[in-house]
């Protein structure tokens, strides 16, 4: 918890916060998908670029996750 509180405000401290409300949920929505693929040893920058490159079949980002978590994905709602 400390280590993802601390992250966060360096990032803020570098880009002089968010700059709304949205922008806020943007940064915590973000980091917290980041965090959670580091600690299950998937690389998120790697996920992104296979889907832009080849869409049709890489797995999400989210399927990834649960596949390392052991759970099953969610449906998007």
């Amino acid at each position: 918890m400390e280590l993802g509180a601390r992250r966060r405000v360096r990032k803020r401290d570098v880009s002089f916060g968010p700059q709304s409300r949205a922008g806020a949920r943007a940064w915590d929505t973000f980091q917290t998908i980041a965090a959670t693929a580091a600690k299950l040893g998937v690389s998120m920058f790697h996920c992104i670029h296979n889907r832009l490159v080849s869409p049709e079949t890489t797995p999400s980002l989210v399927e990834r996750i649960a596949e390392r978590a052991g759970v099953a994905a969610q449906p998007a709602s």
